[in-house]
């Protein structure tokens, strides 16, 4: 999981990967040493890391939500307004023609809103948080190594 970017490694598992890691990347300073960290410094960085992980999780779960939601809507457009036009024109009733161009209307906004393109935005931020979370749990980590 973590390999595929669905889940941060705590900071005991870097440092446990950490002497594969030195033989992997080029050493974080020029004299090949890990930077020490005070404790405010190092306080910092676990939060940091906390609020990543946290802050990808939540956006996660949004991107689930998004990606239903958008699923539920292009269903809608595909098969539902296609079945239902037919006979919303047959009776020639007005009502339920409006009704179905609002619901036509809605799932095209709300595709247009949670579509490919917002959940490629979203899994970008996702990406990103978990890359710094998993710079701060290096740097955590070599700090304590």
């Amino acid at each position: 999981m973590a390999e595929q970017g669905r889940r941060v490694l705590p900071t005991t598992a870097w440092s446990k990967l950490l002497p594969l890691l030195h033989v992997l990347e080029a050493p974080a300073t020029s004299a090949g040493t890990p930077t020490a960290l005070d404790d405010a410094s190092r306080t910092a960085l676990q939060r940091r890391l906390r609020d990543c992980t946290h802050e990808a999780t939540r956006l996660r779960q949004e991107l689930a939500h998004m990606r239903a939601k958008a699923s539920q809507c292009q269903a809608v457009l595909r098969e539902l307004v296609p079945l239902l036009r037919p006979l919303a024109t047959a009776g020639a009733a007005r009502k339920e023609e409006a009704w179905l161009a609002l619901r036509e209307e809605e799932a095209q906004q709300e595709v247009a809103r949670s579509g490919p393109a917002a959940q490629a935005l979203l899994e970008l931020r996702i990406d990103a948080l978990d890359y710094e979370a998993g710079q701060a749990a290096l740097r955590l980590a070599r700090a304590l190594g």
